[in-house]
């Protein structure tokens, strides 16, 4: 009787289909849409799937003096007040070096978790 064993080629072949339709039966579940108004200045309806609070929150750095930069917060600023997003912004070092973004995004994580879920954002961008 012969054993067959697996190369590790074939098992990363196996799992990376595994989690590929892991993923697509995650991505593709029917949700259900929530109706939204009175979010929007124009007071138009919207409806998408998700929960009852704000759909996407804006993350940004910014610290140090550049007017450029300054000036791009404040065109974020005018989009978000638009679409009702709110909006995180980082304005001074909170660790050293290349772990602030990381450590705020975290933050903001457990931040939005710690919410009941019908106020949660859906997306950090």
């Amino acid at each position: 009787m012969q054993s067959r064993h697996l190369t590790a080629r074939q098992i990363r072949a196996v799992l990376l289909l595994f989690f590929a339709l892991l993923s697509l039966l995650f991505f593709w579940r029917p949700a259900s849409p929530v109706h939204v108004t009175g979010l929007h200045k124009d007071d138009i309806s919207r409806s998408f799937s998700g929960t009852g609070g704000p759909r996407v929150a804006k993350v940004s750095m910014l610290y140090g003096a550049s007017t450029l930069y300054e000036r791009a917060v404040r065109s974020h600023r005018t989009h978000n007040e638009q679409f009702n997003y709110p909006m995180h912004v980082l304005r001074e070092e909170i660790t050293g070096g290349y772990w602030n973004k990381p450590s705020y995004l975290l933050a903001l994580v457990v931040l939005e978790l710690a919410k009941p879920a019908a106020e949660r954002a859906e997306w950090l961008m």
